[in-house]
């Protein structure tokens, strides 16, 4: 592929990835709920906050920090493209890398990735609800709660 057909095809995905609706965005990250904790040992209010910016209503990129579910500090990118949608509501997926999990993974970066419904509440603020399912050494699926305010 020449330079000349490697720009056109960049600015092609660009222009896919880009709509009216391109805005940053805040995310609260809130409580987590865990599939088996029934020692209580692990933490469920994984509070913490993220920036980004939705490209269009189906893809974002986001970057932020949380205290996770083992009380570690966790700092993390991620990429979700939501194509579904119903009515107010939008599916799809989260993929990113994290660090904090080092129990788990003997890297210090991890993958982190998980299915993600977001709710759509007015033009400018959204709920989200993140599903991580059992990976690695993590025995358990993790529930997560967001809330998106878009500017």
């Amino acid at each position: 592929m020449n330079t000349l057909s490697k720009v056109v095809v960049s600015a092609a995905l660009a222009l896919a990835f880009t709509s009216a609706h391109a805005a940053a965005f805040v995310d609260i990250i809130g409580p987590s709920y865990h599939t088996d904790n029934a020692d209580h040992l692990l933490n469920n209010r994984t509070v913490g906050a993220a920036v980004g910016y939705s490209f269009s209503d189906s893809f974002s990129v986001r970057a932020g920090g949380y205290r996770n579910s083992y009380f570690k500090p966790t700092w993390f990118v991620e990429a979700d493209a939501l194509p579904v949608v119903f009515g107010p509501v939008r599916l799809g997926i989260g993929l990113g890398l994290a660090t904090g999990y080092r129990a788990e993974f003997p890297h210090p970066v991890a993958p982190m990735g998980g299915l993600v419904a977001q709710f759509a509440m007015t033009k400018s603020s959204s709920v989200q609800l993140r599903w991580l399912p059992v990976t690695g050494g993590n025995h358990v699926e993790v529930f997560n709660l967001d809330l998106r305010r878009s500017f």
